[in-house]
């Protein structure tokens, strides 16, 4: 859903850089240099995947997968920002940073009757992140579009486990947490309300990597082990004030 929003506000973007560099000789006056900060809300949407697979002999077993039976829905993302810009004619140049809650979590369970009916759990999340992102893009007077990229920081959480459903009996289980450091690109545009006050509108895509883990063997013969890759979308509002 995300990227069906995003697609045409790149769209626009693209279209507002056409028109102007075409126009880059015209007269700006509204001056976009200097420090800033602000706020941003929005929605986030995971494009991650995450499974889990047993091995118990004979066989092994594929269980539970994010990617084909967990849910999907979007999730929260609100922070705060400050940044600084510089400016040159219409050329534009700067430096942001974000750090930002988050709150997405996806579980998946799967069935598995031919093992003692069993249940292969499995669940991740991630609870905050962050970036720091140069920007570089076209000031006309009041209206600024601009690419951006650069490093990501967030809380990311994996566990798994295998259960008999029918005597509760664990199979096996493990959990990881760690903050782990990716990749953040995307685009906006901004408009400046007056002299101090801008709003804006943004799309980030965020990638923080992948997590696995082994779980502790609780049956003889079994071991287990879950993966998963941290990837997300995220189209948010932005309200900024210059403090220059």
């Amino acid at each position: 859903m995300l990227k069906r929003i995003a697609l045409p506000l790149l769209m626009l973007i693209g279209n507002c850089g056409s028109s102007l560099a075409a126009d880059a000789s015209d007269a700006w006056s509204h001056d976009w240099s200097g420090f800033y900060l602000g706020a941003n809300a929005g929605l986030a949407q995971s494009g991650g995947t995450a499974s889990g697979a047993y091995d118990w002999s004979p066989s092994n077993i594929e269980g539970a997968s994010l990617g084909t039976n967990g849910s999907d829905g979007g999730s929260l993302s609100v922070g705060v920002l400050a940044g600084y810009n510089w400016q040159s004619g219409w050329l534009l140049a700067g430096l942001e940073a974000d750090i930002n809650y988050l709150g997405s979590e996806q579980s998946a369970e799967n069935l598995l009757f031919f093992i003692d009916d069993s249940n292969s759990r499995l669940s991740a999340s991630a609870d905050w992140y962050g970036t720091l992102r140069a920007r570089l893009g076209f000031a006309s007077d009041r209206l600024m579009i601009y690419g951006t990229g650069g490093l990501a920081m967030g809380q990311t959480e994996l566990s798994g486990s295998f259960v008999n459903v029918v005597t509760g009996t664990m199979w096996g289980s493990g959990s990881d947490s760690k903050i782990q450091l990716g990749w953040a690109a995307g685009a906006g545009m901004e408009f400046a309300i007056d002299d101090r006050w801008s709003a804006g509108a943004e799309y980030l895509h965020v990638d923080l990597g992948s997590l696995q883990v082994g779980y502790q063997d609780v049956v003889p013969g079994f071991s287990g082990r879950a993966s998963g890759d941290f990837a997300f979308d995220v189209v948010r509002a932005t309200l900024k004030y210059s403090i220059r």
